[in-house]
């Protein structure tokens, strides 16, 4: 026999059908969801853009770490953001992702000019809107927009890294980023791209070379702090956390924002499920698992895929083939020419050490004001130890 429901349970399948919670885990925010901690990143970047260097900016930040949603929100907020100086000519702001349809150069500069004549019509009829477009064509727009003031244009490009993939060869290399460059020139425009790794490390594991860098000043998107954090968590709704659940919440994410959406958002459907905290926490990381990116740089060496990312850098496998560069020598040590050559350092260890001195101070390891430092503290050490 069916039994009707009761009135409590008519009561939790209503009030869960109803209940809409704040937290956004694993999606970017909108320009229109509240933003936290972000504020100090926003001023840097307005204050830039705002100068009479016209500053452009390379975005740092793992993924899941904030880099869409801030450039969401100074996409959606750019008349609070940046707002006109006296005398000066308004920002027009355009947005391109890479991860999207600009699958070729043509198609980035196509998007790019028309994104310039959508937010300045009376440029349409001498520039007409087009899926593709070249860099000299967009060059040509540029020139004009400055030349008449009409605009400063703000070029907001997310997943740059995407141009520097092994399976991408729409986009050549160094061509694509010295067009950029040029297009940075006279301040025709200010660029923002964003990117996990600093864009100069990209460029290093390319073996390649562009003033594009230059021309950009690096700004790394890190985790929340704390105030901001509590901020996130305590965000009004029909079920808020109380004090206890935002303890419990940053202990479980620590200031992370995805992982804070992510644990916010499973106390808040535990309490609109009444679920326990234990019953919360498996939601949690069950989230977690699935929407956030885990750095592998924050990982114990002990683990195998800190251990596996430590080992693909470059440093790491420079150390390593040194190591074992040595290892094999040490094992021919009785090779004459080894045993002269320790026997000679061993007789000059003072010139040895001046050398390895002049390079490090050569590939920049250490600066001269190092050097000295440790020089007097050195001679400190000696005068006090003959002292006694």
């Amino acid at each position: 026999m069916n039994h009707p429901p009761t009135a409590l349970a008519q009561t939790g399948a209503r009030e869960l059908s109803t209940s809409s919670s704040p937290f956004v885990p694993g999606k970017p925010l909108t320009a229109q969801q509240p933003l936290f901690g972000r504020d100090d990143v926003l001023r840097h970047l307005a204050s830039g853009l705002r100068s009479a260097q016209f500053a452009s900016f390379n975005l740092v930040g793992e993924r899941r770490i904030g880099k869409t949603s801030l450039l969401n929100h100074l996409e959606g907020h750019a008349d609070r953001h940046l707002p006109a100086a006296p005398g000066q000519p308004p920002f027009v702001v355009v947005r391109l992702n890479l991860q999207g349809d600009l699958k070729s150069e043509a198609r980035f500069y196509g998007a790019l000019l028309s994104g310039v004549v959508e937010r300045i019509p009376a440029l349409a009829a001498e520039f007409p809107p087009r899926v593709e477009a070249s860099a000299a064509e967009c060059q040509q727009l540029l020139h004009r927009v400055n030349a008449s003031r009409a605009a400063k244009v703000v070029v907001l490009v997310d997943e740059f890294e995407c141009i520097f993939e092994p399976s991408n060869t729409a986009y050549a290399q160094p061509g694509f980023c010295n067009n950029l460059r040029t297009l940075c020139g006279d301040n025709h425009l200010a660029l923002i791209l964003a990117t996990r790794q600093p864009l100069k490390e990209y460029f290093e594991q390319q073996k390649m070379t562009s003033t594009l860098l230059s021309y950009l000043t690096p700004l790394q998107l890190g985790e929340l702090s704390p105030a901001a954090a509590d901020a996130l968590l305590t965000q009004p709704s029909d079920h808020p956390l109380d004090n206890r659940q935002v303890r419990l919440a940053r202990q479980w994410a620590g200031t992370h924002p995805c992982r804070l959406q992510c644990a916010a958002d499973a106390l808040y459907w535990s309490q609109v499920q009444s679920e326990t905290d234990a019953q919360a926490k498996a939601r949690y990381e069950e989230k977690a698992a699935n929407l956030c990116f885990v750095n592998p740089a924050h990982l114990s060496v002990l683990s195998s895929k800190g251990l596996s990312h430590r080992l693909k850098r470059r440093n790491v496998q420079a150390a390593g083939l040194a190591l074992i560069g040595l290892g094999s020598l040490w094992w021919w040590k009785k090779l004459h020419w080894l045993t002269a050559a320790l026997i000679w350092g061993k007789a000059n260890i003072w010139p040895l050490a001046i050398l390895g001195i002049v390079l490090l101070l050569l590939f920049g390891k250490v600066s001269f004001e190092q050097v000295m430092n440790a020089l007097v503290k050195k001679t400190l050490d000696n005068d006090e130890e003959k002292g006694k």
